[in-house]
């Protein structure tokens, strides 16, 4: 994982391989403590194919989802599809501001790549770094 001067978690290539083998080979969840590098941080869990049982609602069918949690803030799963994540849309299901918006964007949309073409560089699946934030 990579890590900022203080110990948290950070966007990098280090971060999307760590999560993706976890999810993908070793069958697990992985929570991290994650900064977006603006003096916040958060506890976020990432899911992959969780058991599930009875009927699932809002459009989820168990597969095909990475799951996101922020501890004590939100939650939401994220179809596995090869196109970048709006923060925008992001913002509004995990209830996060702009900032944390856009990095967390970021780092999910490298995750799903990643989880989408396995033997793909970061680079390809896109390294978690970029943030635009429209300034």
């Amino acid at each position: 994982m990579d890590r900022d001067a203080w110990g948290e978690i950070i966007n990098g290539p280090g971060t999307i391989d760590a999560i993706v083998h976890a999810l993908l080979y070793e069958k697990r969840s992985v929570i991290i403590g994650w900064t977006d590098g603006r003096a916040t941080h958060h506890d976020v869990m990432f899911t992959l194919e969780p058991l599930s049982h009875g009927n699932l609602q809002g459009g989820l069918r168990g597969v095909g989802y990475l799951y996101v949690s922020i501890m004590r803030i939100g939650a939401f799963a994220f179809q596995l599809i090869d196109r970048p994540l709006s923060p925008d849309y992001l913002s509004e299901k995990l209830r996060v501001g702009r900032d944390t918006a856009f990095a967390l964007a970021a780092l999910i949309t490298a995750i799903r790549n990643k989880l989408l073409n396995p033997g793909a560089s970061n680079a390809a699946a896109g390294d978690g770094l970029q943030e635009d934030h429209g300034t």
